[in-house]
């Protein structure tokens, strides 16, 4: 089934939903498992470049799937429910969602890189974090689900998160992001020093919080 923790988590996250559109979908293992387990019913594979896209549909055939190849959203032109942006750093993420403003889907994303940037973007351009989830596959990476709507995120929670599950990975994650910081903190000076400590006492403070009595589960 899943062949990894990242793409199961993805797999996971899509129960309920319809037809779903996999931006940039590789091999196409986020549908494909998803429709083997009957997460969902119908799925639509899109991929910039036309070899990946080949090899979605030499894995997907007879599966009810469709096959864009396209730039994001540009070329879709059927409906579905939810989208999944994954497998990129965040910059191409915004650069994707900028080219269709007039998304209502819901989006299942898991970016690389940058991840204080996308929160930053999706808080002032009307999306909503329903959720986010640490997973661990041999580096961390974070899971989002995303809804159209408002949410004011502070500072803190720019860098830290909102609406993050509290679990052992999460756990995993404050600790090693903390010795990073505590690190880059040493090596640094003046206002980047400054600015260093600022984002180390945020992720402190979170586990400081979660020690002082959020449930682990």
């Amino acid at each position: 089934m899943a062949r990894n923790k990242r793409i199961q988590a993805i797999v996971e996250a899509l129960q309920g939903y319809h037809t779903v559109l996999d931006i940039g979908t590789d091999h196409g293992f986020v549908l494909k498992d998803a429709l083997d387990l009957n997460y969902i019913q119908k799925g639509i594979a899109s991929d910039l470049r036309e070899k990946p896209l080949q090899k979605a549909k030499e894995l997907l055939k007879n599966y009810p799937v469709t096959f864009y190849q396209s730039d994001g959203f540009l070329s879709i032109d059927v409906p579905f429910d939810a989208a999944v942006i994954a497998g990129m750093g965040s910059y191409t993420v915004i650069d994707i969602l900028k080219n269709y403003p007039e998304l209502k889907e819901d989006l299942i994303m898991m970016p690389h890189d940058n991840i204080d940037v996308l929160r930053r973007y999706l808080t002032e351009n009307n999306f909503m974090i329903d959720y986010e989830k640490i997973i661990y596959d041999r580096h961390f990476y974070t899971l989002f689900k995303i809804k159209r709507g408002k949410m004011m995120l502070s500072e803190k929670e720019i860098h830290t998160g909102f609406h993050s599950v509290i679990d052992s990975n999460y756990i995993s994650y404050l600790n090693y992001v903390i010795k990073h910081f505590e690190h880059l903190v040493q090596v640094s000076k003046n206002d980047k020093k400054r600015y260093l400590e600022n984002i180390l006492t945020y992720y402190k403070e979170v586990l400081h919080d979660i020690h002082d009595g959020v449930t682990i589960y």
